[in-house]
């Protein structure tokens, strides 16, 4: 009975700990998948429809200077084989194990010559928006399907 309880509370422990969703292409063909563990303030973005980090398709960033009320994760696919570009504003690349022809990740969104930060380069016509409060989606924009 010990052992029972012994895991149950490391399951649930476990799954607070840790935020996982999926951006997918309105058609369906392109996936990214975003792992935060919160307590170590730790994101895994992932080229594909998987949690899978063995694989070695990820880049680990840092979240530490994120704003937790309002945080955004923006980007666009790109026309080369379910390629993407994705910002993740005041991030820190720890390590980046994808193919960097395909995918991209920027740690600060684009400005322009006075230093304002512009949105209209990404929101091209198949760019994506998650909007996350305390890790939590708000809301969503694009060409996008959660």
């Amino acid at each position: 009975m010990k052992i029972f309880f012994l895991v149950l509370f490391s399951v649930f422990f476990v799954s607070c700990s840790q935020e996982k969703f999926q951006i997918y292409s309105k058609n369906k063909e392109c996936c990214i998948s975003i792992i935060t563990d919160k307590p170590n303030k730790i994101r895994y973005i992932i080229s594909g429809d998987n949690f899978d980090l063995s694989k070695g398709n990820y880049v680990k960033i840092s979240i530490d200077n994120f704003d937790p009320i309002a945080e955004e994760i923006i980007g666009y696919w790109s026309d080369n084989n379910c390629g993407w570009v994705l910002y993740n504003h005041n991030s820190i690349i720890l390590e980046n194990k994808l193919d960097t022809m395909k995918f991209k990740v920027k740690t600060h969104l684009p400005t322009d010559s006075y230093g304002i930060t512009r949105l209209e380069p990404i929101l091209k016509n198949n760019y994506f928006r998650v909007d996350l409060s305390y890790f939590d989606i708000v809301s969503v924009d694009g060409n996008i399907r959660l």
